[in-house]
């Protein structure tokens, strides 16, 4: 096999690694967040075992598409048919929040643990999203980093004297 192939598919292995690592590394980011978040938003509406209850739904965070929601939702419904409309609002609010903060955050963050830009990043979520359903907002990501790292490898082997933006 021609040596050119050959680094090219070394070069492929180690950023798609690098590149996986990130991503799990960026999702522990954006769930750290979220625990953060929902922390402060808990100990605000005195919530018994804040904590506690901040890590379950944070850990659910990780969960593409669903996440917090899982529980924040059904959690607001349950307490708004209760009665407890003050708590209902409270924890709508923080819902809101954390939502947001995540929808601005994940592209930022999943930009620099890939390497893709923002704009990158957020597009393969979106269009995996659309195109492979639910799972596509985990594999969007991943696949427009390996295409990412493909290009770049191919560019780097076949065609050396060419400068590659890396930014």
């Amino acid at each position: 096999m021609d040596k050119r192939y050959q680094q090219t598919m070394k070069d492929v292995a180690e950023g798609i690694s690098t590149g996986v690592g990130g991503y799990l590394k960026a999702q522990c980011l954006l769930a750290g967040m979220s625990f953060i978040i929902l922390s402060i938003g808990f100990f605000i509406l005195d919530i018994p075992w804040f904590l506690l209850v901040a890590l379950g739904i944070a850990i659910l965070d990780l969960i593409p598409m669903v996440g917090t929601g899982l529980a924040m939702v059904p959690w607001i419904l349950i307490v708004l048919i209760m009665g407890n409309k003050d708590l209902a609002i409270g924890l709508s609010v923080l819902y809101f929040i954390q939502f947001m903060c995540r929808q601005v955050a994940e592209p930022l963050i999943m930009g620099k643990k890939v390497g893709l830009r923002p704009v990158v990043a957020f597009l393969a979520t979106f269009l995996g999203g659309i195109f492979l359903g639910p799972m596509g907002f985990l594999l969007g990501p991943i696949l427009a980093m390996t295409v990412a790292i493909l290009y770049q490898a191919w560019r780097k082997n076949f065609y050396p004297n060419d400068k590659i933006d890396k930014s």
